[in-house]
C-alpha cells in the first residue's frame, strides 16, 4: 500500500470515527429526548389523577355540607396514596426540568414540534400555570391578611361568546396570603 493510499484510508477511518460520534450524540440525545417525553406524558396523568381526586374531595366537602346523613369520609390510606403520587409528580417534574435546562430550555426543545407542544402543555398544567389561569377569572380582596373570594370575572371570546373555564381552581394562597372565604353569592 502506498503512502497515499494509506494516508486516504487514515482520513476516512477520522471521517468515520468523527460521523460515529455525531452519531452517538445524536442518539443519546433521542433517548434523553424519549425519557423527557414519557417523563411528562406520566406526570400529565398523575395530574389528571390529582384533579379528579380534588374534584371528588370538593364534591365530597359540598355533600357533607348539606347532608344531615351519613358522611363521606377518605380514608388515611385514600389520602396516603394520593399524596405518594403527589411526591411522585414532583420527582417526575424535577427531572423534567433537570432535563429542560441541560437542553438549553425549550428553544432546544422547540427544533422537534412535538416535544414542544408536550412540554408546554405539561408546563401550563404545573401549579404556577394553573394559578395563573385560576387568577384570570377570580375577584377578590385582601383584608387582615386574608383573601376573600368575591366574583366571577367574566372573559369572551373573539366571537363574544362567554369563555367558561372547565374547572375554575380557588386557590389555597393569593399573594402570599392565605384564601380563607368565598364571599356571599360570590359565583352567582
Amino acid at each position: 500500500m502506498t503512502e497515499l493510499e494509506e494516508l486516504k484510508l487514515r482520513i476516512e477511518i477520522e471521517s468515520l470515527q468523527q460521523r460515529l460520534s455525531e452519531a452517538e450524540k445524536r442518539i443519546d440525545i433521542l433517548v434523553e429526548t424519549l425519557s423527557v417525553m414519557k417523563d411528562i406524558k406520566s406526570s400529565q396523568q398523575i395530574s389528571e389523577y390529582l384533579d379528579s381526586q380534588a374534584r371528588i374531595l370538593r364534591a365530597s366537602a359540598l355533600l357533607n355540607s348539606v347532608s344531615d346523613n351519613e358522611k363521606l369520609v377518605f380514608s388515611e390510606q385514600q389520602q396516603q396514596y394520593t399524596e405518594n403520587i403527589r411526591t411522585e409528580q414532583q420527582a417526575l417534574n424535577s427531572r423534567i426540568d433537570e432535563a429542560v435546562s441541560r437542553s438549553g430550555g425549550t428553544a432546544a426543545a422547540a427544533r422537534n414540534a412535538g416535544v414542544a407542544e408536550v412540554l408546554d402543555k405539561w408546563q401550563s398544567k404545573q401549579p404556577e400555570g394553573i394559578l395563573a389561569e385560576a387568577m384570570k377569572y377570580l375577584a377578590y380582596s385582601m383584608e387582615n391578611g386574608e383573601v376573600t373570594i368575591t366574583g366571577f370575572i367574566p372573559h369572551y371570546t373573539f366571537d363574544g361568546e362567554l369563555e367558561i373555564p372547565d374547572i375554575l381552581v380557588i386557590p389555597e394562597k393569593i399573594e402570599g396570603r392565605a384564601v380563607t372565604r368565598i364571599g356571599d353569592g360570590a359565583f352567582h
